[in-house]
């Protein structure tokens, strides 16, 4: 019965992989033939098969091992923002919401998912309406997931909706409408978003009919590359963009070709300091003609202020103030324009209220 003990010893050196009981046997006689009475040699001739065994593992290919490599970096990628936001961030530091006269916002929060708002100005002028007063009033109704629900009613009858909900965990869709009191100038559009893991599609449908449609992909954690489309219908034509994006430690490079290629955008934004100070240079350049405009601009975020100035190649300055006096309740909005060329001059104040 010693060989049958033997052959289990062996059996148990392989770990999971169980043998059948004729290997089992077999690796018993062999031990015990070259035994010849001494025991401890099939211990050692289980030894040298787990040895033998592991030499003659097979290896990973090199093919196996690159394409593991590259399905950890996918894996890094990132959802890079639909291909319409693409230029936001560097527009958000390169236009200034100047304003002239002065200025009231009221935001109530009725309930944590509940709030109206009022919006009144004073001593401006527009060229669409005839008083210098104007009075905006809306309502909005943040739920998670997305969803939205707002309307927005003016003085002079205007009055503009929009609806957000989500399909499933990465689609939104938006139904957006701006009634006017010439039918004619009506508008509506339906959007329909999906956020994948690493890319953004964006379909839409209005008034024309258009139909609009914009792709955008992540090629690596810092490149992002896509296009849009725009078709209408009724005129029986289109146009398309391509663009894209490097986002680097400290600083972003945007990209984009439109029209044809009869405008080219670059765009270069530098943060500083982080969530402290940034830089943005702006630049919009026809290859066809050599047109082309330029913008610079900062912004400084302090602690209980924010301040944003830009400048144009035409030497116009632009500047906004926002201090908060009372944190999360009151701020002070002053806001100043100058063009010394058109000799012309602006200058708002206001202040924002949250109840």
């Amino acid at each position: 019965m010693s060989f049958f003990r033997a052959g289990k010893r062996c059996a148990a050196s392989f770990g999971a992989r169980a043998l059948p009981p004729t290997m089992i046997v077999g690796l018993a006689v062999t031990a015990e033939h070259h035994n010849q009475g001494q025991q401890n040699y099939s211990t050692t001739s289980c030894d040298a098969a787990v040895v033998n065994n592991e030499e003659t593992s097979i290896e990973v290919p090199a093919l196996v091992k690159q394409a593991e490599e590259e399905r950890r970096k996918v894996a890094q990628l990132k959802n890079p923002g639909s291909f319409e936001k693409l230029i936001e961030d560097g527009k958000r530091l390169s236009s200034v919401d100047s304003f002239e006269g002065f200025r009231l916002e009221v935001q109530k929060m009725v309930t944590p998912h509940f709030y109206l708002a009022h919006s009144f100005m004073l001593g401006v002028k527009l060229p669409q309406v005839d008083t210098n007063a104007l009075y905006d009033f809306s309502t909005h109704v943040v739920l998670p997931g997305n969803q939205l629900i707002m309307a927005r009613m003016g003085h002079a009858g205007s009055m503009d909706g929009r609806i957000h909900f989500g399909l499933g965990e990465n689609t939104l869709v938006k139904v957006i409408a701006s009634l006017q009191p010439n039918a004619a100038k009506d508008t509506y559009q339906v959007d329909a978003e999906r956020h994948g893991r690493d890319h953004s599609l964006t379909f839409r449908l209005s008034k024309g009919p258009q139909l609009y449609a914009s792709y955008l992909q992540s090629i690596t954690p810092g490149l992002a590359l896509g296009g849009d489309t725009l078709f209408d219908f009724a005129e029986g034509g289109g146009v398309f963009s391509l663009g894209g994006k490097y986002t680097g430690p400290d600083w972003v490079g945007v990209a984009m070709l439109a029209q044809y290629g009869q405008i080219c955008l670059l765009q270069y934004i530098k943060h500083v300091s982080p969530g402290r100070m940034a830089l943005v240079a702006d630049l919009v350049l026809n290859p066809l003609t050599l047109d082309s405009q330029t913008v610079l601009g900062a912004e400084v975020n302090m602690k209980q202020s924010r301040f944003l100035t830009t400048v144009d190649n035409g030497g116009k300055i632009a500047a906004l103030l926002e201090a908060r006096v009372v944190p999360n309740a009151v701020t002070l909005l002053l806001s100043g324009e100058v063009d010394g060329v058109k000799d012309e001059y602006k200058f708002g104040y206001g202040f924002q209220l949250n109840l």
